[in-house]
């Protein structure tokens, strides 16, 4: 059929497969609706829309207002720019969206990789296992599973593979402390007025509420100084002496020696 009226034509075909439409503000073709279409259009406020559609396969999109526009080819690329903010994507995962005026932008090539950024932190990831995330006052970096490092106000954490950690922080009431190992080689740690080291195969020292301690396992062991002390050798030699006058001494089976207040006691 065909209709013609002030400012309007109509040609159809084969209503509503096959058509056009002609008007002041609109063209419009279908040549086998709804997949193939094609439409140009000026609006009121002056923005433009125009599409192509061949479906399933392609599309074609334009658009054009006031302070933002638009452009697609799908399903391989789209554009859209509106007030500031400008976002793409590209066939077959890769999107991109920026919006300066905030200092903020994020894209992706998903699933092999991401990365965002604002005014107040930034992130990336890079498949398979990198990882990386900071702000103003914390941070993780990671490449599991070999590497993680994460800063907070009040504690670092840092584990190197296969068996290297690290890790350090202040108490909320104002103690610091902190844990170093090398697993099974070396151990180190300094926490609440306890401070402890240890070394591969059996050495090991440090203080505990401010005693210091040493030894050499199962050969050797002190612990303490001056009036307040015990010493272990290996196999049987014991000895214990207290700031009271207390003690010990032994070497067993061959020598024994006890004192505790008046009382005291001797085996040879």
């Amino acid at each position: 059929g065909y209709r013609r009226a002030p400012g309007r034509t109509e040609i159809d075909l084969l209503w509503p497969f096959t058509g056009y439409t002609s008007t002041a503000a609109k063209t419009e073709v279908n040549l086998l609706w709804p997949f193939t279409v094609f439409s140009n259009e000026t609006r009121p406020d002056f923005s433009r829309q125009s599409y192509f559609l061949l479906r399933p396969l392609l599309g074609y999109y334009r658009e054009v207002s006031p302070g933002s526009d638009s452009l697609g080819l799908l399903p391989f690329y789209y554009r859209a720019r509106s007030f500031g903010e400008d976002f793409r994507y590209v066939f077959p995962t890769f999107l991109k969206s920026e919006k300066p005026s905030a200092g903020a932008s994020w894209q992706t090539f998903f699933p092999f990789y991401y990365s965002s950024r604002d005014n107040y932190s930034s992130t990336l990831f890079i498949a398979p296992s990198f990882y990386r995330r900071t702000d103003r006052i914390s941070g993780v970096n990671t490449l599991l599973p070999f590497y993680y490092y994460h800063r907070q106000p009040h504690r670092t954490t840092l584990y190197v593979f296969p068996t290297f950690f690290d890790a350090a922080g202040t108490e909320p009431a104002g103690a610091s402390w902190r844990v170093r190992t090398f697993f099974p080689l070396f151990y180190f740690s300094d926490e609440a007025g306890r401070e402890s080291r240890y070394i591969f195969p059996n050495v090991l020292w440090g203080t505990k509420q401010g005693v210091p301690y040493h030894g050499f396992l199962p050969l050797y062991y002190s612990r303490g100084q001056g009036n307040n002390r015990l010493v272990y050798i290996f196999p049987t030699y014991l000895s214990s002496q207290k700031e009271s006058g207390d003690r010990l001494n032994t070497f067993l089976p061959f020598y024994y020696f006890t004192k505790k207040g008046a009382g005291r006691a001797l085996y040879v």
